[in-house]
């Protein structure tokens, strides 16, 4: 299982369609915000296809990749 953390600039319609595609494609999505910086913590076990999404989305910034042990 993955740890995915970045940061974001989008707006919030595209912060909400971000948060349901990645919702399935993980256990755990939490999303909050300051303005229009959106804070992605995600648990899963499609980190690259988490990122790609991501990026669908826009510019990706403090991308963090780990693992959560079991």
């Amino acid at each position: 299982m993955a740890e995915v953390t970045f940061t974001m600039f989008a707006q919030q319609e595209d912060s909400d369609r971000l948060e349901a595609a990645l919702s399935g494609l993980s256990e755990e999505v939490v999303v909050w915000s300051e303005g229009d910086r959106r804070y992605f913590h995600v648990h899963t076990r499609a980190a690259g296809e988490v990122i790609a999404e991501s990026y669908a989305v826009g510019t990706v910034f403090s991308l963090v990749i780990g693992r959560l042990e079991a």
